[in-house]
């Protein structure tokens, strides 16, 4: 009987992978080796050549040639098999990688076997595959860090060594300003969760937070976090903790709040409330808190640094936040380290209209827009919400990334349709302040605003993330 040619299946006509060659189209464990003898033609039972295919035809027909060839030798050795769905309809891939025994690693091209090294616990770390097309090969995903585990000690370390005139507390996740207690000062404390940056910490500084609490990524800081920074910042005046409306954020400043005052710490709190896009989500019961926080961090910091008492800085706060209206567009989902995946799925040529700052889905998705009615659809939704009678502040924020070409071209379209519906600008910031990660997009801020409150942003603020007059 004549043999085959190499490389090719006599009785199916779909190309064969040399051995030690190549995966091709499956992303096979290199401990699976195909039999020889599912390499030559059967004499119990031949079949006529199956017809040359391709696409996803061929695809099919691969991932059930190399399953054969792994059932073959799962046999042989005795190995129990356990099934995988591929992502192809009908075709079930077969895992062996809990084998004892492995075979041995397939030869290099100068015959001497290959050393077998299991990865590193960085690189399993790093080596995070991306969904995409079902065979395709695993695609890490590149990000600056060292581990999932230590991105937030390791950010919080590089903010200390770049910024001196802040104390950072690593090992208890506390930002002070390096100033603090200032004397007959009121105090502003906030935090969430990391990935928002350089919202909280970025904005401890004079003129803004007298204390940020990171959590770790997309998760609340703890109550101990919140007290230590109350405790290291209060100066006898009181302490305003100020609270995006995230269920966990809400409940553990609840606590600190009660913990603080036992030990004699005066503490109010604001709520952060001001996306328009939905009413109810996945982490909040009411509006989620985002770009607005800036505004009362930045108004309610300046009343702090004028002297004010704390029911007159907590007042003011509350007036910013009911004044200000939000709503965020996602190009793209973002990418949290430890999951080294998308938050949620968003096809190409697709956008995300009402998300929130930790991936959680908005009100509609459609196909993708201009900047011109993106800004549309983002300025009308705040208005319609807000009806402002007086002069606004706008602050125009990425993401994360988007980058500040297109941010300032967003920026043009938004003031176009503020104009068109007859609506003054006061001032206006542009920039990546109130971030989720990675995520492509930008969100809409709006906060009507009067003679006092235009004085108090206008007033000096010395931050790492937001600075001028000083």
């Amino acid at each position: 009987m004549e043999r085959p040619a190499p490389g090719r299946h006599a009785h199916d006509g779909v190309p064969q992978r040399p051995a030690g060659g190549p995966a091709g189209l499956l992303n096979d464990s290199p401990r699976v080796t195909c039999s020889t003898s599912d390499l030559l033609p059967r004499p119990t039972k031949r079949r006529p050549p199956a017809q040359p295919v391709s696409g996803s035809g061929r695809a099919h027909a691969v991932l059930a040639r190399d399953l054969r060839c792994r059932k073959a030798d799962t046999a042989t050795a005795g190995i129990p098999t356990e099934p995988r769905p591929t992502g192809l309809t009908g075709v079930t891939e077969v895992s062996i990688e809990s084998a004892s025994v492995p075979p041995e690693p397939a030869p290099s091209r100068h015959g001497t076997p290959r050393p077998r090294t299991a990865p590193t616990h960085s690189e399993q770390q790093r080596s995070r595959s991306l969904t995409g097309l079902p065979g395709s090969q695993e695609v890490p995903v590149k990000m600056l860090i060292n581990v999932p585990e230590t991105v937030v000690a390791d950010a919080l370390r590089g903010m200390a060594a770049a910024h001196p005139e802040l104390t950072v507390d690593v090992e208890n996740r506390v930002i002070v300003r390096s100033d603090a207690p200032v004397a007959g000062k009121v105090a502003l404390v906030s935090g969430g969760g990391s990935g928002h940056e350089p919202l909280h910490g970025g904005f401890v500084g004079p003129g803004m937070l007298s204390a940020a609490c990171p959590g770790e990524v997309f998760t609340s800081p703890v109550p101990d976090q919140m007290v230590r920074a109350a405790a290291a910042v209060d100066s006898g005046a009181g302490v305003l903790f100020v609270v995006k409306n995230y269920t966990g954020d809400v409940l553990n400043f609840d606590m600190a709040a009660e913990l603080a005052e036992d030990e004699g710490i005066q503490v109010a709190k604001v709520l952060v409330d001001d996306d328009v896009a939905v009413t109810d989500s996945l982490y909040t019961a009411g509006r989620r808190g985002t770009g607005a926080t800036l505004f009362v961090e930045k108004i309610a910091g300046a009343a702090a640094d004028e002297g004010r008492p704390l029911e007159q800085v907590e007042a003011i706060a509350r007036r910013v936040n009911e004044a200000s209206r939000s709503f965020g567009v996602a190009l793209s989902a973002c990418t949290t380290p430890a999951k080294g995946s998308p938050t949620f799925d968003l096809p190409a040529g697709e956008l995300e209209l009402g998300i929130g700052i930790h991936g959680e889905p908005g009100r509609e998705r459609r196909p993708m827009m201009t900047s011109g009615e993106i800004a549309e659809a983002a300025v009308d939704a705040v208005l319609t919400d807000l009806n402002p009678r007086n002069p606004v502040l706008v602050l125009v924020n990425g993401m994360g990334a988007t980058p500040l070409l297109e941010l300032y071209g967003f920026n043009a379209e938004v003031q176009r349709v503020l104009g068109e519906r007859g609506t003054a600008v006061a001032r206006t910031l542009v920039g990546n302040y109130v971030t989720s990660l990675d995520m492509a997009g930008a969100s809409v801020t709006l906060c009507e605003i009067d003679e006092e409150l235009l004085g108090l942003w206008d007033a000096p603020v010395r931050t790492p993330g937001l600075r001028w007059g000083m």
